[in-house]
């Protein structure tokens, strides 16, 4: 058997954090995963009978009833966006080799902009752990030093609606995600940011996913599920593919429907 990992992994409210939620189940029942470390603000999230998405379980059921359950620690803490000496003191990243998060957002009027404090926060501590692998959710439609997504989803009306959100009561989530995006890039480690394209809460799971290789080329479904990208975030974690770079993620392009 290969050498089993740990893995740390960050969540806040919103979607990004229900992807990362996602992910927790995913590694418990990944045997290349050994243990797993868990931080958030919102960790009662995870008694929640519904991780907003398609998948029709009882995910709290289905993580209380784990077989696999010992391998997980939870912990609870007060800010992302505090200062590094009281953020230390709460997260203790020894003995993980590589980190997952999902904090910041994208969506109207949900707040928790903790994306760039809170990423900056997080690769200190690695560094100063010796961690080496980070696989961060973020958003399409992004224009960082990792690279320039604009248009959004050029192939869907729904991006310009996005860019649109983006530039006007949506644009401090935009600025705190491009921020996040320029902590990693500078930040020395090996890094694959995550870009998905429209998180349904409907979703149901195709235990799949597409990568956009190409833009203005290659086309995805402009909706995913959420248990899907946490897939992505695993595989990415145990069998690193697209190492420093950002990736946009989506569904299976034959169910994309072209507009313009």
């Amino acid at each position: 058997m290969k050498q089993q990992k740990t893995i740390a992994i960050f969540f806040s409210k919103g979607a990004f954090g229900d992807c990362a939620r996602h992910a927790i189940l995913q590694s418990l029942q990944n045997e290349s995963v050994e243990k797993v470390k868990v931080f958030s603000t919102a960790t009662e999230t995870l008694e929640d009978q519904d991780w907003k998405c398609g998948c029709t379980v009882d995910h709290s059921e289905q993580l209380k009833s784990s077989p696999n359950l010992h391998k997980m620690k939870v912990f609870k803490i007060n800010s992302f966006v505090c200062d590094y000496e009281t953020f230390s003191k709460e997260v203790d990243l020894q003995g993980v080799d590589a980190v997952i998060t999902g904090i910041g957002n994208r969506q109207i009027f949900l707040g928790d902009r903790v994306a760039s404090k809170g990423i900056s926060n997080i690769l200190r501590s690695m560094k100063e752990n010796g961690i080496n692998r980070l696989v961060a959710m973020s958003s399409m439609g992004l224009d960082s030093i990792l690279g320039n997504d604009k248009p959004c989803m050029e192939w869907r009306r729904e991006g310009k609606f996005m860019e649109m959100l983006f530039k006007t009561i949506c644009r401090r989530e935009y600025n705190d995600l491009v921020g996040a995006e320029n902590e990693i890039a500078t930040s020395g480690i090996d890094y694959t940011v995550v870009r998905p394209v429209g998180l349904g809460e409907k979703v149901f799971p195709s235990e799949e996913y597409f990568i956009q290789k190409q833009k203005f080329e290659d086309v995805l479904c402009s909706n995913m599920a959420k248990s899907d990208v946490s897939r992505f975030l695993i595989d990415e974690v145990l069998h690193p593919s697209y190492i420093k770079k950002a990736v946009v993620i989506g569904g299976d392009p034959k169910d994309s429907e072209i507009s313009f």
